[in-house]
């Protein structure tokens, strides 16, 4: 399984895998992002995500999730 290295801002960088992150695509605001659960300090970090991000995270094996607002809101 590959290993996906982060920088949590409290720890420094952190080793993850690819079920850690939590990529979020499709905003309407056009800012995609990734958070971790930080593995030493248990905080949660949320990052942008540019799309060069994008693409190593899917190349990880990252499952992104979509992000949908309803028409309503």
């Amino acid at each position: 399984m590959t290993t996906i290295k982060a920088t949590c801002p409290t720890c420094g960088e952190v080793d993850l895998k690819a079920h850690d992150i939590l990529l979020r695509i499709g905003s309407p605001s056009g800012v995609n992002s990734y958070g971790f659960t930080c593995p030493d300090c248990g905080d949660f970090v949320e990052k942008p995500a540019d799309d060069r991000v994008v693409r190593l995270l899917l190349s990880g094996g990252v499952v992104p999730v979509p992000v949908h607002i309803p028409a309503e809101a």
